[in-house]
């Protein structure tokens, strides 16, 4: 995963720069759109590779919750 990582990394779109000449306003914000949403892409799945925390199981006990009823 790491290994696909540093490729996707490589490959982001920041990397491979507009040409100098001939590029318009709209060529620049697609681009940079682009690039917003590789860099998202790329945090999410960096995310998604750290494990969430252990939580404390709930063992249900169906009583009732209202102590004045009880």
């Amino acid at each position: 995963m790491k290994a696909m990582l540093d490729v996707l990394s490589e490959e982001r779109p920041r990397n491979k720069p507009l040409p100098t000449m001939g590029a318009t306003g709209h060529d620049h914000a697609y681009a940079n759109g682009i690039e917003v949403g590789f860099a998202a892409c790329i945090t999410t799945m960096k995310a998604m590779a750290v494990p969430l925390p252990n939580s404390e199981e709930i063992m249900a006990t169906f009583e009732n919750e209202d102590d004045d009823n009880g």
